[in-house]
């Protein structure tokens, strides 16, 4: 099945959706689309180790020992036991193999990844059976794991499905699935097997803080390309929102280059009734949505946007908002609202109800500041397009560039030298 094919059948399942259940027809329709992905034996998985937990979903890191993405066979799972595979085949199960632990070195730099000592590398997502649940009103031994509701592995089949059938530089590349036992539950699961990158998430390059402006500017012009491309109908017409932009949700990888993950929370905002191949797949009595949607506080509430908090309709405008934030967020190299003591719940609440925004420093360029100023715009429809944030980021860009190049003043050059000389 083709990539465009998959995406177009997925826009028209994710209409009907139903997520109560595994069981459901739509969800079940919804793995079936998953499994026409590459199948990856998880036999030729071998567990490093967790470098990834969430509130819905573990990533491992691990070594791809065949690269071949055949199905898998009982044949290929050298490791599991005779009696093991009678109960799998029972359960019905296509791949029982849970991960091999490696023995091999864990490396993480991008020096090993060049050496090729990190080519077989590769990360693979699955759905929590359980969370712990930590309010602060419960002491530790009051703390307990509850079930997390199926909507959490059936969102993570078409998360699947969309990173696998999208190309773009800077969102991250998906091999593959593979399914496998949970290590909890001991269920087979549906796995996403991603690309390995080196270079950490954006939240460690800020609190780090050791970056230049133009790699800060750099990585935002990234961002932006991939969010223009998720806007403007990612190849089949229909914009893409991903709800949860955050710097935990972008990679480096290994040449600096950042990339977008984790895209559980996307959805297709649909402006009117598809047309060709896509409105075929639309099933009988089923309209399209309209061009806003509804979900309530969806994402992280340090970046969300107003709309989102108050539970109104809104577009793909809140990828913008929260990206604004993250911006601010890698100019400063410093977490926003972090000098307030603040909880998250109170800056989304602030931000919703009385314009609370992190402070634009004096010293930055007029159009940096007004360009931020206007991505987290109180109304959505104040905001810029992606294609407008793009063209300004990279203008600011070259021109961080050129001032980069341009010699010191001679006045820059005696602070210098007498700063030196005072340490």
């Amino acid at each position: 099945m083709q990539d465009l094919s998959r995406l177009e059948h997925l826009c028209a399942l994710k209409q009907q959706l139903d997520t109560s259940s595994h069981e459901t027809p739509s969800a079940k329709s919804l793995r079936a689309l998953a499994l026409t992905l590459n199948l990856i034996d998880a036999a030729h998985l071998k567990r490093i180790r967790c470098v990834g937990t969430g509130a819905f979903a573990d990533v491992d890191m691990c070594s791809l020992v065949n690269n071949d993405f055949a199905t898998p066979t009982d044949s290929a799972a050298p490791l599991s036991t005779a009696s093991s595979r009678v109960k799998r085949r029972a359960r019905g199960l296509t791949v029982p193999m849970p991960f091999r632990r490696s023995s091999e070195p864990t490396i993480d730099s991008a020096a090993g990844l060049r050496s090729g000592a990190l080519r077989s590398l590769v990360v693979v997502k699955y759905a929590k059976a359980q969370e712990t649940l930590e309010p602060f009103s419960l002491a530790p031994d009051e703390r307990k794991a509850i079930t997390l509701p199926a909507s959490v592995a059936i969102n993570l089949h078409a998360e699947a499905v969309l990173l696998h059938s999208l190309r773009h530089d800077n969102i991250v590349s998906v091999l593959g699935v593979t399914e496998l036992e949970h290590p909890v539950s001991h269920k087979c699961v549906l796995g996403i097997v991603q690309e390995f990158l080196p270079g950490g998430t954006l939240l460690h390059r800020i609190t780090a803080g050791k970056y230049s402006q133009h790699a800060a500017l750099g990585w935002l012009v990234d961002i932006a390309r991939a969010l223009r491309f998720l806007h403007e109908g990612a190849g089949i017409g229909i914009p893409i929102a991903h709800r949860d932009i955050k710097p935990e949700n972008v990679l480096i990888d290994e040449h600096g280059r950042a990339k977008l993950v984790d895209f559980g929370l996307f959805r297709f905002i649909h402006a009117a009734q598809p047309t060709g191949s896509a409105a075929k797949l639309l099933p009988v009595g089923v309209r399209a949505l309209r061009a806003a949607i509804t979900t309530g506080q969806t994402g992280s509430n340090r970046y969300m946007a107003p709309e989102n908090f108050r539970n109104a309709e809104y577009t793909h405008k809140v990828d913008v908002f929260s990206f604004a934030v993250v911006a601010w967020e890698v100019l400063m190299r410093k977490r926003a609202y972090a000098d307030l003591y603040l909880t998250a719940d109170q800056v989304a609440e602030g931000v919703a109800t009385r314009g609370l925004r992190p402070p634009l420093p004096l010293s930055w360029p007029r159009q940096q500041s007004t360009l931020l100023a206007a991505m987290w715009a109180a109304e959505a429809s104040d905001r810029p397009e992606l294609a407008f944030v793009l063209k300004a980021l990279e203008e600011l860009q070259e021109a961080a560039l050129a001032k980069a190049a341009k010699p010191p003043s001679l006045v820059t050059s005696a602070i210098a030298r007498f700063r030196r000389s005072s340490a």
